[in-house]
């Protein structure tokens, strides 16, 4: 029996773990590894820190391949002794390999080195592989790939912490954490790492395709059943998704949308922004339709719901539908205001700076507008993060008509109540004005 499927019919499979640190623990063990894998685990990121325990005899542990396998995000932390760990480098070599064949997304922190260290191992770097070359124990194959995974590692760009006796770790790691809560949402597909006879069939379509244009394309995968077409699409979706800005990979099409293409829509949006995928997890179905009911069908509503769960610890997500599920119905502005509600106090002020004034702005020009006040990148990344706001192609905030009248409802209320005008458009237009001129100067 044939069966005939598009490029987009095809199944997300779940990961165990979304994010995979490697560190040398001597170094920041209990200091910045612990404040991000904290942080992490605050925004709900399922988290997997590498424990020296697991690390027993020469060869390579199981759990720390698995894990390093089915995480979506891969963070090295390089210090000055990252690389005098055997297994450090291990690592290293084995996140290479699933960034090659499995699109998985590194993301480097140098911490007190400079890249220039550990891509052409100086200092440090170079001491410890003098050490390692010394023993013996390794011959200069394995040593080779140890260095080539440093270096294509170290291309890569990523966060620089300097020494720095003023640097404050809190900000550095709050910044990370949410543009990795960002680089989540637009993670690649799980595929497995042992396929056979698939490249000459993913060179076919990719070479159908052709050369990168705007116009719609669809192509049709026919087969029998369980001859690796969901495969080959997930592989051909891997490979074209950097190019795109907004990106969806739909299963079971033909059996969603015998309930209408609303309920498929729906499902789509809470799933994509809540969970991180296409579709849900079985022991997040529950949830999902609660949110979709909840939502009422508004595709805003269902997006700043699903952005707030992704940020937001599972244990903590029936008591937050249960606050929703509180509000009348026809309610959406209360329903939106939940979010707002949450956010820290420069969080809210920002805001309802942009709600009120700063629409349509160049991000770049209004983060200048705060920079003397307040930590403008952390909080305008949060409010990306929670689908708040957005920042179009051309750097420019976009906010959606519905959060943009809550906003300058927000600021109504606050004036009234304190008798006074708290927050003056007038005072704010005048002095952003000044702002951007000074911005456009430097």
């Amino acid at each position: 029996m044939m069966e005939n499927h598009t490029i987009k019919v095809a199944t997300s499979l779940g990961y165990d773990y979304e994010v995979f640190l490697s560190f040398r623990g001597p170094d920041t063990r209990a200091g910045f590894t612990d404040f991000l894998y904290t942080s992490l685990k605050g925004a709900g990121i399922r988290t997997f820190k590498d424990d020296e325990d697991l690390r027993k005899g020469v060869e390579f542990a199981p759990e720390l391949l698995q894990a390093i396998e089915q995480s979506k995000i891969l963070i090295p932390i390089f210090s000055k002794d990252y690389a005098s760990s055997v297994w450090c480098l291990k690592e290293v070599v084995q996140m290479v390999e699933c960034k090659k064949n499995g699109g998985k997304k590194i993301m480097p922190i140098f911490y007190d080195v400079a890249p220039s260290e550990v891509r052409y191992q100086k200092k440090n770097y170079g001491e410890s592989f003098l050490l390692h070359e010394s023993t013996g124990r390794y011959d200069q194959k394995t040593i080779g790939e140890w260095k080539k995974a440093l270096r294509a590692v170290a291309d890569i760009n990523g966060w620089e912490l300097p020494r720095d006796p003023t640097r404050r770790e809190g900000e550095s790691v709050r910044t990370i954490t949410w543009k990795v809560v960002n680089e989540l949402k637009k993670a690649s597909l799980k595929v497995s790492n042992y396929l056979v006879g698939i490249d000459h069939h993913v060179d076919e379509i990719m070479e159908m395709i052709g050369a990168w244009t705007s116009e719609t394309q669809i192509i049709g995968i026919t087969g029998m059943g369980g001859i690796g077409k969901t495969t080959i699409a997930k592989i051909i979706y891997n490979k074209l998704l950097e190019k795109f800005n907004n990106y969806c990979f739909l299963s079971n099409i033909r059996e969603m949308s015998e309930k209408g293409i609303e309920c498929l829509q729906n499902q789509l949006i809470l799933s994509k922004h809540a969970f991180g995928r296409d579709y849900p997890l079985d022991d997040d179905i529950n949830q999902s339709m609660r949110a979709i009911k909840i939502a009422g069908g508004l595709p805003l509503a269902l997006e700043v719901m699903g952005s707030f769960f992704f940020c937001t610890e599972r244990k903590k997500w029936n008591s937050k539908l249960a606050k929703w599920e509180s509000v009348p119905h026809k309610d959406v502005r209360s329903k939106l205001k939940i979010s707002y509600d949450v956010l820290e106090d420069e969080e809210k002020h920002i805001f309802l700076d942009i709600a009120c004034l700063l629409i349509g702005y160049d991000k770049d020009i209004i983060v200048h507008f705060w920079k003397s006040k307040l930590d403008p990148e952390y909080a305008m990344d949060v409010l990306e993060s929670m689908s708040l706001i957005k920042i179009k192609e051309d750097n420019k905030v976009w906010m959606h008509d519905q959060l943009g009248d809550l906003g300058r409802q927000i600021v109504q209320q606050i004036n009234e109540k304190e008798k006074t005008r708290v927050w003056n458009p007038r005072k704010h237009w005048n002095l952003l004005k000044r702002q951007e001129v000074k911005f456009l100067v430097q």
